[in-house]
């Protein structure tokens, strides 16, 4: 294959001048096993780093295929030119214009989240003036007497020399523009990328630590991380609606009823469908700046839109997605969160805890309680339509009711009172 990735003898990425032998040998073996699209299950003693050395190995490996993608293009857009006779002067100012422009969108996206992160900022700055602003003024209003008649002077209010007639014609300006970025939204691009999974959240909180080591590449701004980052939970860790979690009831359930209202009815941050600008705002912050869990349920906060959407928002666009093992195992949960890992690199840290999580995903717990019932139930049925049930529908209930035999209070007394077989 022309365009295979060469497995690389050092990792620039790697945040110390020089891993350890067992580290170096972690990367390169992960790094030819996600070439050369295998299985891999590697093992490392305690405190060598394992977490450092997979995002090194598996984000270098994501670089080099963002580049062999490009090329590949490129190649294709030749082949093609070929094929049709074009002169060698057009085919080469052909593809150096393709360059250009894909150069070009890739660096408007990357501007796009570096305005977030602006965007971010300033925002934690003026709450950090307003809460400084009204320390101030409850220091004065303590101090001294104010004058009454303050109290009675309109407060400002931005635009407040314009006319109504004027405010209106903006805000139907500011409808418009909405509905037109709507029309006009494009299914999004997606990108390749690294499905990170590990045990707990708090596993994950780590990983982001480990992650903001790493170094940034030479040709990479100084403020962007190496990689678009956006971390995945349920609405039980992301729901930012205090009202909704505390009514009793199931809060999936729930939202999606709050999702189907309209008005103030609806959910206060979940934005209506014409209104994307706020969402993707949203996503834009969640991709510029890599955060866990409880970093992405404050920026929900702080932006009073919902973490949960925003996060599935960024998934076509994020290049490392970090969520724990239930939602990458359930395929439920992955169709809910438009999860899709075809194609697509999947490392799953902390796997020796793997199969009892997928045995507990797998199964449920049933209390003592409902298996006496349902065996009562059971051998009513069966006295009552014995003559009307096939031998297979017997030898169906007795197999089912020979549970009985290992009930945990089988030994007690008195007995539970049911039985099979006689």
């Amino acid at each position: 294959m022309a365009l295979a990735l060469p497995t690389p003898d050092a990792f620039p990425i790697f945040p110390y001048s020089t891993p350890y032998k067992i580290q170096l040998d972690l990367m390169r073996h992960l790094f030819s096993a996600i070439e050369e699209r295998k299985m891999a299950i590697v093992e490392s003693p305690t405190g060598t780093g394992k977490t450092l050395s997979l995002l090194s190995a598996s984000v270098t490996w994501l670089n080099d295929e963002k580049e062999r993608a490009l090329k590949g293009r490129f190649i294709q857009l030749e082949e093609s030119y070929a094929q049709d006779k074009t002169p060698d002067w057009l085919v080469k100012q052909s593809v150096e214009f393709a360059k250009r422009h894909l150069l070009l969108e890739e660096e408007e996206f990357q501007t796009r989240l570096d305005q977030a992160r602006k965007r971010e900022e300033n925002m934690r700055n003026e709450q950090k003036s307003r809460l400084y602003k009204r320390q101030r003024v409850d220091t004065a209003m303590n101090s001294d007497d104010n004058d009454e008649d303050d109290e009675y002077l309109p407060e400002d209010e931005e635009d407040s020399n314009l006319s109504a007639e004027v405010r209106e014609l903006m805000q139907r300006l500011e409808k418009s523009r909405r509905r037109d970025d709507s029309r006009t939204e494009l299914e999004e691009p997606t990108c390749t990328k690294i499905y990170y999974a590990s045990r707990t959240h708090s596993q994950l909180s780590q990983l982001q630590v480990e992650f903001e080591k790493l170094n940034r590449l030479s040709e990479q701004a100084s403020n962007r991380p190496v990689a678009r980052v956006v971390p995945l939970g349920s609405r039980k860790n992301l729901c930012i609606n205090e009202e909704l979690r505390a009514k009793e009831g199931d809060l999936d359930e729930g939202c999606r009823e709050l999702m189907k209202e309209k008005g103030k009815k609806r959910c206060p941050y979940l934005p209506p469908p014409e209104d994307v600008t706020q969402m993707q705002n949203l996503r834009d912050q969640i991709l510029a700046t890599p955060r866990d869990i409880e970093d992405l349920v404050q920026l929900g906060k702080e932006t009073k839109t919902c973490p949960y959407y925003g996060s599935r928002r960024a998934i076509k666009q994020a290049e490392l997605v970090c969520l724990p093992y239930n939602l990458l195992l359930q395929k439920q949960s992955r169709e809910a969160l438009g999860v899709d890992v075809k194609d697509q690199v999947v490392v799953i840290d902390e796997a020796h805890n793997l199969i009892d999580t997928i045995l507990s995903t797998h199964s449920i717990l049933l209390p003592h309680t409902i298996l006496k019932k349902s065996l009562q139930q059971l051998r009513i049925y069966l006295q009552r339509f014995r003559k009307e049930s096939s031998s297979s529908t017997h030898l169906i209930i007795a197999d089912t009711s020979t549970g009985a035999h290992t009930c945990p209070c089988a030994a007690s007394s008195p007995p539970c009172g049911i039985s099979c077989g006689g």
